[in-house]
């Protein structure tokens, strides 16, 4: 009886697929075919997940490139600063050294 319940179950939930298959047109396909065909479908949608990701991952990379680039910017600009303001500490120094230098010599 058990055997006979699965039987009838897996042929009742054959004519469904078979009915979307017919539908698409590879229902009446050879077993080989048709399997060359589910894959040859399935890696299409890959390549068009694929396409999908770079297309969402354009903007993403552009983004963080100008934010990488915003950032490199300041801290060229704080480099900048800071070499500015060593050579103002070292021409005062060299100010300071002059004058202490000539306030030796008067005395």
């Amino acid at each position: 009886m058990k055997k006979q319940k699965i039987i009838s179950q897996t042929k009742g939930q054959d004519k469904i697929p078979e009915k979307q298959l017919n539908e698409v047109g590879i229902g009446n396909l050879p077993e080989k075919e048709f399997r060359i065909t589910i894959v040859k479908m399935i890696q299409d949608l890959r390549k068009s997940m694929e396409k999908m990701q770079d297309a969402y991952q354009r903007p993403r990379r552009t983004k963080e490139k100008t934010e990488m680039n915003n950032t490199l910017e300041r801290i060229n600009s704080r480099i900048t600063e800071a070499e500015e303001r060593i050579n103002d500490l070292e021409d005062r120094m060299v100010e300071i050294t002059a004058t202490e230098q000539n306030i030796g010599k008067k005395a």
